[in-house]
């Protein structure tokens, strides 16, 4: 039988690799191989193609897979029982498995999000199997930033760690990315999926309620009444108002100046007067 062994690489628990196969010729070129039996033992599946004999320089073959159950190193044989003058074969097999990890969520959404601006950021989990698991790289794809990470060095057997990611859209449009994370386990590397839809204008955090203001013909020397404008902080931090001052021949009065205005949704008020000094329409 060749080759005399099989040797397949690393292999996730509840995967199946490729498989591999070892060829069997009855090198007799007048008597017919009886083949009495065939079998795989350890976590190998076997198809063959081998019957109960095989006529003079005829082949036939055993392929087998490695499908792991548990974790660590696999050994086991093809045992090959026929009327061959040495009567059993053996082709010895090895192979390793690694343990699984798993991410929750599997993958990420994240909410619409104005180009220019960064999302708040979200969490993926990573639950480690009942093997210490060794980090390596972990990077992302994508308008997408890792913003904290404590899947690094050494986790230990069934811990988890969790890796923190905000979305800074720089496009409008729905805008993928990945999270891709090198680790010893098996599936490496692990690729989780990332979504988010950028729109195209920045919401201004500072609003005017009216836009502008327009006065009505005041004579010269003489002042209007005042008009107010309502100012509204749109954006979800306090909005710190230092100073306030009108130009020309306009005056005002506040109660912004020197506050902390709320976010989402805060207001104050200024009132501006029309004072011309001279004739002539003002701006």
């Amino acid at each position: 039988m060749t080759p005399p062994a099989l040797a397949f690489g690393s292999q996730g628990v509840g995967t199946t690799s490729a498989a591999q196969t070892v060829t069997l010729k009855n090198t007799s070129t007048t008597k017919t191989l009886t083949i009495t039996s065939i079998a795989v033992s350890g976590e190998f599946p076997k198809t063959t193609t081998c019957g109960s004999s095989l006529a003079p320089g005829a082949t036939c073959t055993v392929s087998v897979s490695f499908s792991p159950t548990t974790v660590g190193s696999i050994e086991g044989a093809i045992t090959l029982v026929d009327n061959a003058s040495t009567g059993t074969q053996v082709v010895n097999l090895t192979g390793k498995s690694l343990a699984p990890v798993t991410f929750t969520p599997s993958s990420l959404t994240f909410p619409s999000t104005a180009v220019g601006k960064k999302s708040a950021a979200m969490k993926v989990t990573l639950t480690n199997s009942p093997t210490a698991l060794t980090m390596g790289a972990v990077t992302t794809s994508g308008d997408y930033t890792i913003t904290a990470n404590t899947c690094t060095g050494t986790i230990a057997a069934s811990k988890t760690c969790s890796i923190s990611i905000t979305f800074a859209p720089t496009v409008t449009g729905s805008i993928p990315g990945t999270l891709t994370v090198n680790d010893s386990a098996s599936g490496n590397p692990q690729v989780v999926a990332l979504t988010g839809t950028a729109t195209g204008t920045v919401t201004n955090p500072v609003s005017f309620t009216p836009p502008s203001l327009s006065f009505s013909t005041q004579v010269t020397g003489t002042t209007s009444a005042s008009r107010a404008l309502t100012l509204t902080n749109n954006g979800t931090s306090p909005l710190t108002i230092a100073t306030v001052s009108a130009s020309g021949d306009y005056g005002e009065t506040d109660n912004c100046a020197g506050k902390s205005i709320p976010g989402s949704g805060g207001t104050c008020t200024i009132k501006v007067t029309f004072a011309p000094t001279a004739v002539s329409e003002q701006y």
